[in-house]
Parts: structure tokens; sequence; C-alpha cells
């Protein structure tokens, strides 16, 4: 059963290196601090965090808010619900993170030496209720649920500790670099075919909440936040481990990379080198290995946030077309091919662009797990 504290606790010890999730502070948010109606499954806000509703039809708002437990803390993880869904119950929500393989080895997961793994986290919600969460390992061939409660508007310190994996798993559950384990952080609204009523313990299957889960997601304007997020093997909660804004940043950027943060107005110089009378190229070079070769993101959605990929004006003609990954890609950098947009390119810049002009820094580029 997970342990729930309301009052604020002490973190001031350094116990090293130890927590397997990146951006639990809420720091970072290269996507944005305010995305709305999101209304897609596997949806990417804040860093690492992404939202799940597994089919339900709901909508929610995202903002990287500056209400938290404790002075420690800066920022957390909100979300607003939207529009109410109409199916939860059969269709539920989560929030959730993807732990790489690479860094789960510790664990030892599937082996008679396996490591406990314990979860702390904050939480605040408008909506009362009995809340679920847990972990799921590869191809959810194992899952972990257990429940917690919170009252209205209250912070709560909620830590749960899941035993030793030492059952058999077909794959060592990925240890390299895919996703390791699913971590179900918080659920928002319970589905018929993800829900158990086998509670704290390992099972077989793909279970993500228990019979119990409040319908968070049924309550326009209903508002959670969240941060403080820790995973890390052993039976004991440490005090969270805080890191440096540019070392998140830099941990976060193997999953995504951006020239600049969306909803600016940032302009990133491109070399650009002329193909042809209207083509030209562009190449970037990643200032970390991504986890993978990337695709491009250059959604617009929802009004103002996410990317846009024009280069905005090139000796003074406006260029609006957006480009496409040029092949020979890499996790080290890629070319950008813009194939049209470009009248008298060869005369007007002789193969490169001239002082002042650019680029918009709206590009995304995707290597999440």
């Amino acid at each position: 059963m997970a342990l729930i504290k309301t009052n604020a606790r002490g973190q001031s010890s350094n116990l090293g290196r130890r927590n397997l999730i990146i951006n639990g502070a809420m720091q970072v948010s290269q996507r944005g601090t305010d995305i709305n109606d999101i209304a897609n499954d596997s949806t990417y806000i804040m860093d690492r965090f992404l939202t799940r509703d597994y089919g339900g039809d709901g909508t929610y708002d995202y903002d990287q808010s500056a209400n938290v437990p404790t002075a420690t803390f800066k920022n957390s993880l909100k979300l607003t619900c939207k529009s109410a869904s109409t199916n939860t119950g059969t269709y539920g929500y989560s929030i959730e993170q993807r732990i790489e393989g690479y860094n789960i080895r510790q664990l030892r997961l599937g082996r008679s030496n396996a490591q406990p793994i314990t979860v702390s986290f904050w939480v605040k919600s408008s909506v009362a209720g009995t809340y679920s969460t847990g972990m799921r390992t590869t191809s959810a061939q194992y899952s972990y649920v257990t429940e917690f409660t919170l009252l209205a508007d209250t912070w709560t310190y909620v830590t749960y500790t899941a035993p030793a994996l030492t059952n058999s798993l077909s794959s060592l559950n990925e240890e390299s670099g895919g996703a390791g384990i699913l971590l179900d952080l918080i659920v928002l609204g319970k589905q018929t075919g993800k829900s158990t009523s086998t509670l704290n313990a390992w099972q077989t299957g793909n279970y993500v909440s228990s019979t119990n889960q409040v319908a968070w997601m049924d309550s326009v304007n209903a508002t959670l936040n969240v941060t403080g997020v820790q995973v890390e093997a052993g039976d004991t909660a440490t005090p969270f481990e805080h890191r440096s804004y540019g070392e998140e940043l830099s941990l976060c950027q193997r999953y995504f990379y951006t020239p600049a943060p969306a909803n600016t107005q940032h302009r990133y110089l491109f070399p650009l080198v002329a193909t042809g009378s209207s083509g030209a190229f562009a190449v970037v070079l990643f200032p970390i290995p991504l986890r993978a070769t990337p695709t491009l993101d250059i959604t617009i959605s929802g009004g103002s946030y996410r990317f846009r990929a024009n280069l905005g004006t090139v000796n003074g003609n406006s260029v609006s077309t957006n480009p496409a990954l040029g092949g020979n890609d890499s996790q080290f950098g890629v070319r950008l091919d813009w194939s049209s947009g470009f009248s008298g390119l060869q005369a007007n810049v002789s193969g490169w662009l001239t002082n002042g002009d650019g680029g918009s820094g709206y590009f995304g580029f995707d290597a999440e797990l």
C-alpha cells in the first residue's frame, strides 16, 4: 500500500546519483510551457512526461506551474481537464514516463538478485478520491498497481515500494536503448481492460489502474499538479535528488531537441546551402547524441504552441515552405532539405545566408521512447 504524508519532508542529504526519472523536478519544458487541447494518446508535454488516454475522448490543457509543495521545488506539471470524458470507465487516462533500458540495468529485473523499486512524488488534485499509480515492464509482461487517496487541493507526498521482480522476463526487460519500464505515475480515469483489483504485487498482464480509481477526467476544469518524481533501487524513499538545470536539460536532449524553445521568437542562424534556384539545405548538429535517429516535429496545434519549420525571410523574401529530413540522418545530426520557396536563391545568397537572415527556432527533433 502506498505511504502518504501531507507534511513537508527534509531534503538536505546528498546520496549520489540514484533517481531513474529524468526531469522529476519539472524544470525543462522544451515544447512549450502552455499547451492546449491535448486530444491524442501518447502526447509528450513537459520533457520526458507524456499523457495517455487509451482511447478516451476528453482533452487536457498543460502548464508548467509555479505551484509547488515546498520551497525546494520551483515548478510542477499541471494538467487541467479542458473537456470532460464521456467514456471514462471504458477508456482511461494517465501521466507516464518511459524509462530507457540502459538506465535500469542496476535493477536486475527478471533475475534472482533483482532489486525492489521505490517510487516517490508530490501530487495535488482538485478532485478528492482514490487514485492509482504503478509501473509496467516491457510489452506489459508484468504490472504493479497500488492506490493512494487525495484530499481536494492538498499537496500530498506519496511513496510506495514494488518488491523485487525475480520472475523470468521474456526479454530481460529490454536493457538497451528501448523502453525498460513504463511508470504510470498518476491515473486519471480507469479503463475496463486495464483495471485490476490485485494491488501491491506484480502480476502478469497489462494493468494500469485499480477498480477504485476516481474519474478525474469527468470533471471540466479539474486540476492536478505533480512534482518531485523519483524512482530508485531499494526499499526506502530517499530525499529527492536535485540536479542542476543544465544537467537536466542535457539529459532531456537525448530524447528531444529544439534549437530554441517553442513559443519564443528567437532566430536560429543556419548555414544555408543552395541546391538550385529554388532549393536549399541546412545541417543541424545536435549538442549531444540523441537516443536514436529523430523524426522532425513541426506540429502546429492548439494555437501558438509546438513548432513551425519555416526560415522566415532570406534576403527579404518570405520563405514559408517546411523542410524535410534529407537522408543520411543520424543521432548526431540531420540535414534539412527545402525543395522550393527560394526564388532566385543562388543569385541572392550565393549559397549561404547573409548576415541577419536565419530560421525560426521552432524545429523539434524527436527521439522519444
